[in-house]
């Protein structure tokens, strides 16, 4: 297999198809290392510790003339909705913004009166500081906030 692969190191070890490997599958799709890789394997390994009934990656919900963009939307066996945010280096002042959004969304009642209870909130972030700050932004909403170690 190793003659078809590369890798590079990102945290994680990131394996990726080379000219060989996409010539042997028929692939012409060139995969470049962006600094949203990180990101996207953040994502996907809450997807593997929670392994949920549905899975949508960034979800977007309109209401009124608003919109918010979730990195995921996640569904566990019971039906519970939850909305994910994987926080790796976003500025703190994004983060608030986006979750005066949530509260916005949650307050207007349009999520509810569609979809039933109003999604869990679940940041998963890279240090016990994002965490405790926004554990701090979350406060009084349904929310849970976790180090990418604590997932694992």
């Amino acid at each position: 297999m190793r003659e078809y692969l590369a890798s590079y190191r990102d945290g994680e070890t990131v394996w990726y198809l080379n000219a060989a490997g996409r010539k042997e599958i028929g692939s012409s799709t060139t995969r470049k290392r962006t600094l949203h890789t990180g990101h996207a394997v953040m994502r996907n390994e809450v997807y593997i510790a929670y392994r949920p009934e549905s899975w949508r990656e960034e979800y977007a919900v309109k209401w009124d003339d608003k919109q918010i963009v979730a990195d995921a939307l996640f569904r566990n066996v019971a039906g519970a909705y939850t909305f994910l945010e994987v926080d790796r280096t976003q500025p703190m002042q994004a983060n608030a913004k986006k979750i005066a959004q949530y509260r916005e969304l949650h307050d207007s009642g349009r999520w509810q009166q569609k979809n039933g209870a109003f999604p869990t909130i679940l940041y998963v972030t890279i240090s016990e500081y994002r965490k405790r700050r926004l554990a701090e932004m979350l406060g009084g909403m349904k929310a849970e906030v976790m180090t990418i170690e604590e997932l694992r």
